[in-house]
């Protein structure tokens, strides 16, 4: 039975860019798609601020 934790710090990662991708439509042109992931990039790297920062972090 596969186990669903997270992979160790030993353990190789499956790259948040290849993540994000993967959450992009394929059926929208492709300047649509590099503006959606650009969002994307941007809503993680918030979030990632905020989990390091507190959530006062987005009241800017």
């Amino acid at each position: 039975m596969a186990s669903t934790k997270a992979p160790g710090p030993g353990e190789k990662h499956h790259s948040i860019d290849a993540q994000l991708r993967q959450l992009v439509p394929g059926k929208v042109s492709e300047d649509d798609k590099l503006i959606e992931y650009d969002a994307l990039l941007v809503d993680r790297f918030l979030n990632i601020l905020q989990d390091l920062h507190g959530p006062s972090l987005r009241e800017f």
